[in-house]
């Protein structure tokens, strides 16, 4: 009995897969239904995801809500392809139905781009616009105030009559709802009065390192362009009010900036001016981080 069961098994595992006829057909004919299965659900899928898309989603609310006669006329054309295609699927007409969901998803992509929320852009644009007027008033505000404190930086100041003028004429498209222009012409300023910063710190410690004579007078240098550094931060402060996390950020890097001073000033008292030299580089390039921090793109 034991060996006839046996026997049966090892029967059934030839007739399975050693390919007689009818295990060559049995096998593949079991793959070809979990396949179709597989086919069915997905684009049972495809078309509860279209059904929502075309009938419950935002796109379908701003469509009806648009006014626009070619978009309700698309979204009802949609929305019959979606009703034929449901009754294709229904029949078993999965090829045919697959392709008229697919084509529905495009229309639907289309419908999208024509009810756009220019509403949401138009209020992102206004953000924009208000920021950048923002920035461009504060950079102008530390510029004046380094050239009241060092005189020989009044030759960085752009002419200020200008720039209002031409803040003016942004505001006058802002106004107009136009904040394309309007972004446009406040990106110029603010990149112009970026660069007039950025030269104007630059020309603060403005000496050539092949006119040192020694080590200690780059050190000195290296102090001098670390007190620039600092006003500016100083400056940034008091001008652009940054946030509570913000400042806490800014002030972190100057703490560490003022610690590595403390070791360079130790270091140049043991006569070590390369040591005393590396450390105010890193010093500095704390403080430029500050400056990063608080908004002024500086190198």
């Amino acid at each position: 009995m034991k060996f006839f069961y046996v026997l049966q098994l090892s029967l059934l595992f030839i007739f399975l897969f050693e390919g007689s006829s009818m295990g060559g057909l049995i096998l593949p004919a079991y793959s070809a239904v979990v396949e179709e299965e597989n086919g069915q659900r997905a684009l049972k899928q495809k078309l509860m995801y279209l059904e929502k898309m075309i009938f419950s989603s935002t796109i379908s609310q701003r469509v009806n809500s648009s006014g626009k006669p070619e978009a309700i006329a698309l979204l009802n054309e949609v929305q019959n392809n979606f009703n034929q295609a449901n009754e294709m699927f229904t029949a078993g007409e999965l090829e045919k139905a697959n392709e008229l969901i697919s084509k529905s998803y495009t229309m639907a992509g289309k419908l999208s781009q024509m009810v756009a929320d220019k509403k949401n852009q138009q209020q992102k644009d206004q953000a924009q616009f208000e920021g950048l007027h923002k920035q461009s008033h504060s950079y102008l505000k530390t510029l004046e105030a380094l050239a009241s404190e060092e005189e020989s930086l009044s030759g960085y100041l752009p002419d200020k009559s200008i720039i209002t003028a031409q803040i003016h004429e942004a505001a006058e498209f802002a106004n107009k709802g136009d904040f394309k222009h309007a972004n446009d012409a406040m990106m110029g300023i603010v990149s112009l009065l970026e660069q007039s910063l950025v030269a104007a710190r630059d020309s603060m410690t403005l000496i050539s390192r092949f006119e040192f004579g020694s080590l200690a007078e780059e050190y000195s240098y290296e102090i001098e362009s670390f007190k620039s550094h600092q006003m500016l931060v100083d400056l940034m402060i008091r001008e652009r009010k940054p946030s509570l996390a913000l400042k806490k950020l800014i002030d972190d890097r100057v703490a560490k900036s003022q610690d590595l001073k403390d070791k360079a000033e130790s270091s140049a008292k043991l006569d070590k001016y390369g040591d005393s030299i590396s450390l105010m580089e890193q010093a500095i390039k704390e403080l430029v981080r500050a400056l990063r921090i608080g908004g002024l793109n500086i190198q």
